[in-house]
């Protein structure tokens, strides 16, 4: 629970307006997460959370982004789902509020496992089927997409499993061997 000192802020005019680094932020997110396959308001709903110092309830989110009820509704709890953002309890408050999570990889480590390792897994197991079935040509050229295809599952299954603080030893590993 949060102390109402904590909130104080939130009385201040500037809580209900977006700065423009703000809302810049919020848009470079949102193209982002839109880029992924997701809907756009999460990634704004998630970056608001992300940028504003103190906790938000839904109807502060509801004012700065301009969404409707139903609509922030909607992408709070898909946010919740995913674990990119939580509930919270503020002093003296029956209203909720809700913090985006601050740790950034284990946000995207989440929607890599959910949905990239996934769709990865899919595509090689229908390009096995495929290998089976085609002509030799065809066959040497589906192998190789399958292969490569392979090694990424490989290598997002391997960054997935490091630390955040790993995660830089491994880009400078994978640096020498001249993958990235």
């Amino acid at each position: 629970m949060l102390d109402s000192r904590t909130m104080s802020s939130q009385t201040d005019d500037n809580t209900f307006k977006l700065s423009p680094e703000e809302a810049q932020f919020i848009e470079v997110l949102a193209d982002l997460v839109e880029q992924w396959g997701f809907k756009r308001h999460l990634g704004r709903v998630w970056g608001i959370l992300y940028v504003r110092q103190t906790p938000l309830s839904p109807s502060h989110i509801q004012d700065l982004l301009g969404l409707s009820v139903g609509n922030t509704h909607q992408v709070m709890h898909e946010l919740q789902t995913w674990g990119v953002i939580k509930r919270v309890r503020v002093a003296q408050d029956r209203k909720s509020y809700f913090v985006a999570d601050d740790q950034i990889w284990k946000s995207i480590s989440n929607v890599l496992k959910a949905r990239e390792l996934r769709i990865l897994s899919e595509a090689v197991t229908h390009l096995e089927r495929l290998e089976t079935s085609s002509s030799s040509f065809q066959r040497e050229r589906i192998h190789k997409v399958k292969e490569t295809l392979s090694l990424i599952q490989s290598l997002t299954q391997l960054m997935l499993q490091a630390s955040p603080k790993s995660l830089d030893r491994l880009a400078r590993v994978l640096d020498k061997l001249h993958i990235l």
